[in-house]
């Protein structure tokens, strides 16, 4: 039997670093709390048919994707393949992960029921928090796009 496919009781909790951005991120916020303004956009969707996944869930995989500047595709790979983003969203190693098509029509959903700036507050109520707590995920590279002007000469043709 090869390693890789031995059966092994794992605990994602004990997996997770205490230190970890997205563990502290997890610890800091009423995640279920704040999923519930934008439950409201999903009232009467989803009366028949499979259950889908919570909007706790796909709130905090839509924050993944602000925080990590990832499109939906990326956004399901992380968390498919990191295990703090499995712990972050709180999914387990055994869960199915939201599809890109999931996310998108999330997020399609919040705009179209007019949400859209409570998500935007949501990000911004995040990150001030974050940094108040000295919480990081890393270092902020800040550039200045004034205008210079360049030494090359654009009628000389390499």
């Amino acid at each position: 039997m090869s390693s890789r496919s031995q059966l092994v009781m794992i605990n994602l909790e004990e997996m997770i670093p205490q230190d970890h951005f997205l563990r502290k991120l997890d610890a800091l916020f009423p995640w279920e709390k704040w999923a519930e303004p934008f439950e409201k956009c999903f009232k009467g969707e989803k009366e028949y048919g499979p259950k889908g996944y919570p909007v706790s869930v796909l709130l905090r995989m839509t924050v993944l994707s602000y925080l990590y500047n990832l499109g939906d595709q990326q956004t399901e790979m992380f968390v498919r393949e990191n295990l703090a983003g499995r712990y972050f969203v709180g999914l387990g190693l055994d869960s199915v992960v939201p599809d890109e098509t999931t996310l998108c029509r999330f997020r399609s959903r919040i705009v179209k029921k007019g949400r859209r700036q409570a998500l935007d507050g949501l990000f911004s109520r995040i990150i001030q928090q974050a940094q108040k707590l000295g919480i990081e995920m890393g270092k902020v590279q800040i550039l200045d796009s004034v205008h210079t002007e360049s030494k090359a000469n654009p009628e000389k043709e390499i």
